[in-house]
């Protein structure tokens, strides 16, 4: 897990940016549970700081009370990992994503897929539940690309664009507000997802492009994409071309996705 902390020179406060990067053949419960919990932390540590900028805490005759603050914290982490550990178990996942794990052809799995839809939170639920049920463990992989022509290293050291597309720099660069719009506009970035049993493999993944409504399927519905081991190519290759710029793989099903329940 990567945190970023930038200080803002414009006010006492400061950006803060969390990533959990790549991980493999994992129990995804327990991976999860790792990242929510230490995200959690980071989160509450960073509020914490702010506060105490301008309001230190009176610690006057305490004992060890970065220890006891260190203690609070991370109780509290395990009750928001509580919280949503069993909002994810309540959601009620499609019988078909099940099926697919068991499934004898690349022409059933297809079959089973179509016309599915699923959430953020349901598809957690059937990683956990492929690993519980049926001892499929969890990969998780960020691949990112800038666009052609960009010189990456005159980006600052942290951007980001607000919702009106007002560009936030920090950092020293040569590139224009409107050059760090186009930089993160056109970035390429795919998430996949793998889960593993032996030689048996499925693999899920979604683009930033697609989650934005930028993809022209189904009118710019956000969406998965799915392959497995029964397409005939190796896991490495199909990873190889998910971390590529642009991959090269055949005609896959479409899943419908929404981030909210």
């Amino acid at each position: 897990m990567e945190h970023l902390k930038i200080d803002d020179p414009n006010s006492n406060g400061f950006y803060s940016t969390i990533k959990a990067g790549d991980f493999e053949y994992a129990n995804p419960i327990e991976k999860l549970s790792e990242i929510i919990m230490n995200t959690s932390m980071i989160m509450e540590r960073n509020h914490l700081s702010l506060l105490m900028k301008n309001n230190p805490l009176p610690t006057d005759g305490v004992k060890n009370p970065d220890a006891i603050i260190e203690k609070v914290i991370k109780q509290n982490a395990i009750k928001v990992w509580k919280r949503q550990f069993e909002n994810i178990m309540t959601q009620t996942v499609p019988d078909n994503f099940f099926k697919i794990l068991d499934s004898s052809s690349k022409k059933e799995q297809i079959q089973l897929l179509k016309g599915l839809a699923i959430t953020g939170e349901e598809l957690t639920c059937f990683i956990f539940k492929a690993w519980t049920d049926y001892a499929f463990v969890y990969s998780t992989y960020f691949s990112e690309h800038s666009h052609n022509g960009l010189d990456e290293t005159q980006m600052p050291v942290f951007a980001y664009k607000e919702e009106d597309s007002k560009i936030v720099a920090i950092g020293n660069t040569s590139l224009t507000d409107g050059q760090i719009k186009q930089a993160i506009d056109d970035r390429k970035v795919i998430v996949s997802k793998f889960l593993d049993k032996g030689d048996n493999w499925h693999c899920f993944f979604l683009s930033f492009r697609s989650l934005k409504g930028q993809e022209s399927w189904n009118g710019g519905q956000p969406h998965l994409h799915y392959i497995s081991h029964k397409w005939g190519l190796t896991r490495d290759y199909v990873l190889e071309q998910l971390r590529s710029k642009d991959y090269k793989l055949p005609s896959l099903p479409h899943i419908a996705f929404h981030r909210n329940g």
